[in-house]
């Protein structure tokens, strides 16, 4: 019964995203043509599919998006890259470790990193980790519209010309 729940729980998500991914590309805003700074995007989520549709999402407004399942490699991703990332996309629970320890390691390597909590976990669990967040937090499920803005300010926190 639970396995039947969360299975249906996840093609609805899925679903879902598929339908935001499609008013996306007609309604949102893109990156600018200049580059004055980093557009990659480091994604790190344990769920392949939030993070293939996330790409998707992310790429067609333009940005590069590196997307990893497992948070010690996005932490050494992290490190080798961080000039070139504006932002990661950080989920909170995850098997390896959950997201205070990745975002104490990757503060341990830059301590301005800029993070937004893409995540279902409770207000509750993450008080800790948004408190030390600079760029806060965005609760699972959202519309991809809602990412797409969060994203836009973050990195491009000038106001940026609809394409």
């Amino acid at each position: 019964m639970m396995m039947a729940m969360f299975l249906w729980m996840g093609l609805t998500m899925i679903v879902a995203m598929l339908f935001t991914l499609a008013a996306v590309r007609s309604t949102s805003k893109r990156v600018p043509d200049f580059d004055p700074q980093p557009d990659t995007i480091l994604a790190i989520d344990d769920d392949p599919e939030f993070l293939n549709i996330t790409k998707l999402a992310l790429e067609h407004q333009g940005y590069h998006v590196h997307a990893v399942t497992n948070p010690t490699d996005g932490i050494h991703y992290y490190e080798r890259h961080r000039q070139s990332i504006g932002l990661v996309l950080l989920d909170y629970f995850m098997p390896q470790m959950n997201g205070d320890q990745v975002f104490a390691q990757l503060r341990e390597v830059d301590p301005h990193v800029p993070v937004l909590l893409v995540t279902g976990a409770s207000d509750r669990v993450t008080t800790g980790l948004l408190r030390e967040a600079p760029c806060g937090y965005l609760p699972k499920p959202f519309r991809f519209e809602d990412l797409l803005v969060r994203v836009n300010d973050e990195i491009w926190p000038q106001p940026v010309a609809i394409r």
